[in-house]
């Protein structure tokens, strides 16, 4: 396996000037959501082999910071980025926070509404279970070109009430996908967030 620390975006340097503070990133190309948004605009169909390695990638991320009790809050695509030589890394971090033995849940609501996990949603605590919810927000992003399972909905109460109609999360429609990329979304995917995968179990299912 490779580094997963390698998988976040580089700070090289960070200083305050001029009454701001500026941080110093590596530089990257562009940002996964574009790069969708790019296929789909030249009639390109996104293969399952490129929304794996993205997703790999993301998880190896995700896996270092859970690891340490980090917890992002905001993953979407537009969070994951991508350089010229095809690496792809995990980026924007100014939502994210640290557990600790003191804290080991959170209730503030931080992120964004369409990748917002049903704890998080209802303002209930939670844990590093929630990004694995908005991972899986993403996997359907992708396979969908873009679209979002709850772009149209307008509120947290919209989502709420599209969850218990549907009677569970958004799967993957489609004979495209095979089962075992349907499988892993599901993994992601679980309401009850005791029951949702780890970054540490996906990382080892048969779709990667």
């Amino acid at each position: 396996m490779l580094n997963e620390g390698a998988t976040l975006i580089k700070c090289h340097d960070s200083y305050d000037w001029d009454g701001k503070q500026w941080i110093i990133l590596e530089k990257m190309g562009s940002d996964i959501q574009k790069l969708i948004a790019l296929f789909k605009e030249n009639e390109l169909p996104v293969s399952e082999n490129l929304i794996k390695f993205v997703l790999y990638r993301t998880l190896q991320g995700l896996h270092f910071l859970h690891e340490r009790k980090i917890i992002h809050r905001d993953i979407k695509s537009d969070n994951i980025l991508y350089d010229m030589e095809g690496q792809v890394k995990l980026g924007d971090f100014g939502f994210a926070v640290q557990l600790s033995k003191k804290e080991a849940k959170k209730r503030d609501t931080m992120g964004t509404l369409e990748y917002m996990a049903p704890e998080l949603v209802k303002e209930e605590e939670y844990d590093m279970t929630v990004d694995i919810w908005s991972f899986g927000i993403m996997c359907v992003e992708m396979a969908n070109e873009g679209a979002l399972p709850y772009e149209e909905l307008e509120g947290p109460e919209d989502i709420l009430k599209r969850l218990a109609k549907d009677k569970g999360p958004p799967k993957l429609q489609g004979e495209k996908w095979s089962p075992q990329f349907k499988d892993f979304v599901t993994k992601c995917l679980v309401v009850d967030p005791k029951k949702r995968w780890t970054a540490k179990q996906l990382l080892v299912h048969e779709f990667l």
